[in-house]
């Protein structure tokens, strides 16, 4: 089972045997505060590139809900990183928290304008993970910007991406999609949406 971690809105549902789905959960973040809902969601924080060899820090500080939206900003200071600057950025997870197989899951995101080294995303990991390692645990990617071909091909904010990550008989498997649009994605709010069937 995976573990979604999200970014702005986020519902799941899971079938029935009819064609409605029941809504099992939801986060609609219309509590102002400090931050997202503590008993939904966790954060992941520090640097060290995690898994992608990323530059910036993880910090619950640049994770708010404002006016009903749920905030993940990006900021820098002097530093001893990349070009003399930190960068900061905010991660959130749901796992251990929330857990689902199959359904429909939804999220309504506005992405910055991304250029070299911003890339937004909506993803899932299996729960067996970190116990389980990456791919082992599965991962399933709903959206995420910002991939080099795109900034190559000047389509940063017009291409979306989704992928899917496994492993299959000691082999790591990928399978990656692109999908290209007439309108720049950070202009506005999207609904991107996953339905996961067995």
């Amino acid at each position: 089972m995976l573990s979604p971690r999200a970014l702005v809105f986020v519902f799941l549902s899971i079938p029935t045997l009819s064609e409605a789905q029941e809504l099992l959960w939801s986060d609609e973040f219309r509590d102002s505060g400090d931050g997202p809902d503590p008993a939904i969601w966790s954060y992941d924080v520090g640097g060290g590139g995690w898994s992608n060899g990323e530059l910036q820090v993880y910090s619950q500080e640049n994770v708010r809900v404002e006016d009903g939206k749920l905030v993940i900003a990006v900021t820098a200071d002097e530093g001893s990183l990349w070009s003399g600057r930190t960068f900061y950025s905010g991660r959130i997870r749901s796992n251990e928290k929330l857990e689902f197989q199959y359904g429909t899951v939804e999220a309504k995101i506005k992405v910055p304008h991304v250029g070299n080294g911003l890339s937004p995303a909506l993803w899932m990991l299996g729960t067996t993970f970190p116990d389980v390692a990456w791919p082992m645990s599965g991962e399933i990617d709903i959206m995420q910007l910002g991939s080099a071909r795109a900034l190559q091909l000047e389509k940063a904010t017009t291409r979306v991406g989704s992928a899917v990550h496994w492993e299959a008989f000691g082999r790591i498997e990928n399978d990656y999609n692109e999908l290209d649009t007439d309108f720049d994605m950070a202009e506005d709010y999207h609904v991107y949406k996953l339905e996961w069937t067995p």
